[in-house]
């Protein structure tokens, strides 16, 4: 890994660690209106309704890193366990081994797909930051691209994407190391029709 994606991952790790806490927080919505309805009925407080969108953001971010840990931890050598849970434990976690995401022949992988889930985690906690907008970019992983479909609001898995692929139905690359990377425009269009035909009622999504 070259120094400039490890100090990206590291970023983005730090990135995590600081919005944890407030995507938990955003899992709710919170009402603004009194303790009472327009027709004098006191409203029930005690279950509020989920934000769907921030826990399928939340569901996500914590496999993945759930994930990524495990890996590290099976490395072995130096790493002491067991992962904690959570968004930020995890996030805080992994940071102290970035030289064994340095060192592996999938830390790049690592280091590509906690970046852009990080950009997206600030996009939802940090909207007014002022720092600049998440830019998809043209080429990415198949977790990647899975990524920003899910973002905008399309459940694609990374084997869904994958099998998009080999099928020749999204354009390909390789990248530097020889991995498969696929154009983020066609899996987004694709994506696009799919959710079309689920919200229109089509008898089955193209795939």
């Amino acid at each position: 890994m070259d120094d400039y994606l490890l100090h990206e991952l590291g970023k983005g790790l730090y990135s995590l660690e600081r919005n944890g806490a407030g995507l938990e927080e955003l899992l709710t919505f919170h009402r603004v209106s009194s303790a009472t309805d327009t027709l004098g009925r006191a409203v029930c407080c005690s279950k509020p309704p989920v934000n769907l969108t921030v826990l399928d953001l939340l569901v996500q971010t914590e496999c993945l890193l759930g994930f990524w840990a495990s890996e590290v931890l099976a490395c072995g050598d130096g790493v002491v366990g067991p992962v904690p849970e959570r968004i930020a434990s995890v996030a805080a976690w992994l940071q102290r081994y970035l030289d064994v995401a340095d060192s592996v022949p999938w830390g790049e992988m690592m280091a590509e797909e906690v970046i852009a889930q990080a950009r997206m985690v600030a996009s939802v906690v940090e909207p007014d930051s002022g720092g600049e907008e998440p830019a998809p970019p043209e080429w990415a992983t198949c977790q990647v691209a899975a990524s920003w479909a899910k973002q905008a609001g399309v459940q694609v898995s990374r084997t869904t994407v994958y099998r998009w692929a080999q099928a020749g139905k999204v354009a390909t690359a390789k990248d530097d190391n020889g991995g498969m990377l696929v154009r983020l425009d066609d899996v987004l269009a694709r994506a696009g029709a799919m959710r079309g035909a689920v919200s229109f009622g089509v008898g089955h999504a193209v795939v």
